[in-house]
């Protein structure tokens, strides 16, 4: 368990979606997290998309189009893309009182309990429901970068 390795405080950061199948594995996050012997706070970022939802040009969730390229265009032409944020010259240091030992990143199910999530079981992953097959990886992601 945590404990006996000396852990008392874990904190477990996830991506925030809103699809049926991926908020039954935040539930499941959450439920394993809360049976676990340690401190846990779980917290759900939202980073699905490249524009926030609520900076979205529309007011309900009906009011979206139908078709991607009638969304796309409305989207482009309403709205702003803010600067880039600079990067930061140098991260701020730790807090003082709180020590982080570098270690083993913990894994859902050994580590951490976490059982029967429907995750990939093998590279490359094809989801037979999916529209499109995307290939997976930061050269992979460029290229469709490009691609747009």
């Amino acid at each position: 368990t945590l404990l006996e390795n000396g852990i008392q405080n874990v904190a477990v950061f996830a991506q925030k979606d809103v699809t049926w199948e991926e908020t039954q594995a935040e539930k499941q996050i959450v439920s394993a997290m809360d049976r676990l012997d340690a401190n846990v706070t779980v917290s759900f970022l939202w980073n699905s998309t490249l524009l926030e939802p609520a900076k979205l040009p529309y007011g309900s969730l009906e009011d979206i189009p139908d078709v991607f390229t009638a969304f796309r265009k409305e989207v482009e032409s309403n709205f702003d893309i803010p600067p880039a944020i600079p990067p930061a010259e140098q991260l701020p240091q730790t807090p003082l009182g709180m020590l982080i030992k570098p270690g083993k990143m913990p894994e859902l199910g050994d580590d951490l309990g976490v059982r029967n999530l429907a995750m990939p079981t093998q590279a490359p992953f094809s989801d037979p429901k999916a529209a499109l097959d995307f290939e997976g990886g930061e050269t992979a992601g460029q290229s469709r970068v490009e691609e747009w």
